[in-house]
């Protein structure tokens, strides 16, 4: 707890005065640490935890803590069933609340943190962030500070989570179309997805087996848009043509 809090004290001896400190909790020590060094220098400043839905054992705070469920997750560094007993005893009275995020959320940080600050952050580095940007009503108008911490995340699920979250906001588009078996079809759709400014990166086109005509063909073709509307209205261009489906 003492090294750890050092995070809040130089924080706060750095910048102006804070409403918000957002803090994740796995064993306890960041949070308990902080939470007696910003009521010591700054006792108006709230604190607020957070923790990954599968390791919430204070989903209930201000209730008693719990076993949490456990299971994987990305935010592997507060991975903890529960919060150390010393670290509850100190942190209780200084906590204003606990925030749960989803996977998802934390996903969505981490690929924030990538393309907006150019950070590379592992799962728990960006749980704070990611009850920031899930519960705006807490934090708007506020001054909020948090922590990035820790760049430990594997090349193979950071590369993942940055495509999973282009797909969510459409900017990835993918889309399964049955089309006849004739030539020039291709080069067809091609040219609309290229007039309308989307671009191909993968197509799979099967012809023997999995088309449910010997007369047509399953087109799987993987389409990069600006973003959601312009996925949509890819989509809307070529549905008015072909038979199709999202995935």
């Amino acid at each position: 707890m003492a090294g750890q809090g050092t995070f809040a004290i130089e924080l706060i001896e750095d910048s102006p005065p804070l409403d918000i400190l957002v803090l994740p909790i796995g064993g306890g020590g960041l949070i308990s640490g902080s939470a007696i060094a910003t009521a010591s220098l700054s006792p108006k400043t709230k604190i607020i935890g957070v923790q990954v839905e599968s390791h919430a054992s204070l989903s209930a705070f201000p209730e008693a803590a719990v076993t949490a469920r456990g299971g994987s997750t990305i935010a592997e560094g507060i991975a903890v069933l529960q919060i150390g007993d010393h670290c509850l005893q100190t942190v209780s009275p200084l906590l204003d609340r606990v925030l749960v995020v989803s996977e998802l959320q934390v996903e969505s940080a981490i690929a924030h943190l990538a393309e907006q600050a150019k950070q590379v952050s592992e799962g728990a580095g960006a749980a704070a962030l990611a009850a920031v940007m899930t519960y705006p009503e807490i934090f708007s108008g506020k001054r909020v500070a948090l922590p990035i911490t820790g760049g430990n995340i594997g090349t193979r699920i950071f590369a993942n989570t940055l495509l999973r979250a282009l797909r969510r906001d459409g900017r990835l588009l993918s889309l399964t179309l049955q089309i006849p078996d004739r030539p020039g079809v291709l080069a067809d759709i091609s040219t609309r997805i290229g007039n309308a400014g989307g671009n191909i990166i993968e197509v799979s086109h099967q012809r023997l087996f999995a088309a449910p005509s010997v007369q047509t063909a399953e087109l799987e073709i993987m389409i990069e848009a600006r973003d959601g509307t312009h996925a949509d209205e890819i989509e809307a261009d070529l549905r008015r043509h072909y038979h199709l489906t999202r995935g």
